[in-house]
């Protein structure tokens, strides 16, 4: 292990608790409150032992999920942390180790027993994870069966980009701050008259007219 810093990467729970949340809404809540409650031994038992609960299988699904964008994105890194007051410790899971460790990672929400005197170890993936997620999950304001134009193309990729920031556009978020946080980093190049028109498509109901 070395000593680093947990910037750029995201909690396997964090993970979770957007697939639920993409998938279900605001019913991610009483699904994260159950895998917290029977984490321990959901993930070892077959449905019929929990009564066939949606939970249960919510919970598989997102967990399938997961791994399936871990396994098929080289990209995707898997660390291993310790938290520690003199710096957290970083071992990098090749995906062998990874899948070697899961259930106890799985049973422990997201922790695991590493040393018998230290902290347990928490799971983490890099932040790029988020943008994986999204593209498998269809993370749009299309149907799957709508072929955008270039303008609205333009539309679905900043509202991706909100999606994956989990951007909280305020009642006074004015159009250049809307521009600086989301707009520019995607299209430098684009015209004030485009900057108010996704800022006025975005901006939630009741905003002020600014």
């Amino acid at each position: 292990m070395f000593v680093s810093s947990p910037m750029g990467k995201v909690r396997f729970t964090d993970c979770l608790r957007a697939i639920l949340h993409e998938s279900y809404g605001a019913a991610e809540a009483e699904t994260y409150a159950y895998y917290q409650k029977h984490c321990a031994f959901m993930f070892k038992v077959e449905a019929d032992i929990v009564e066939f609960c949606p939970h249960y299988f919510k919970l598989h699904s997102a967990v399938r999920l997961f791994e399936c964008v871990c396994y098929t994105h080289e990209e995707v890194e898997l660390f291993e942390i310790v938290d520690r007051k003199s710096g957290d410790e970083v071992a990098l899971l090749s995906r062998a180790q990874f899948f070697e460790r899961r259930q106890d990672f799985y049973e422990n929400e997201g922790r695991r027993v590493n040393s018998k005197k230290g902290p347990m170890s928490i799971l983490y993936s890099s932040e790029n994870i988020l943008d994986y997620l999204s593209e498998d999950m269809g993370v749009s304001l299309f149907s799957r069966g709508f072929t955008p134009n270039e303008f609205a193309w333009q539309m679905d990729t900043i509202y991706r980009e909100m999606k994956k920031r989990n951007y909280l556009f305020f009642e006074d978020t004015t159009v250049k701050e809307f521009y600086r946080d989301i707009i520019e980093p995607l299209y430098p190049q684009m015209s004030t008259h485009d900057q108010n028109f996704y800022w006025k498509f975005f901006k939630p109901k009741g905003s002020l007219v600014l």
